[in-house]
């Protein structure tokens, strides 16, 4: 059972919040979500980029200068 279809059979959530959450359901795509997903992933490892650069470099010097 999927989280949501729990939610759905839950005694504890309103039925105003499970109605809610089914006009939510009714509007994902899952292939937009992963074209999001991804360009945010793509995004993200961008900006990191330089970052994991300059780590390995400075792991590099310090490896290598106790050898």
């Amino acid at each position: 059972m999927t989280p949501y279809q729990r939610i759905l059979n839950s005694k504890h959530v309103s039925t105003a919040n499970k109605n809610s959450l089914k006009e939510q359901f009714k509007f994902l795509n899952p292939s937009c979500l992963r074209k999001a997903i991804d360009q945010k992933i793509k995004k993200w490892s961008r900006q990191t980029r330089p970052f994991q650069f300059m780590s390995q470099r400075y792991f590099q010097g310090i490896v290598t200068g106790y050898i």
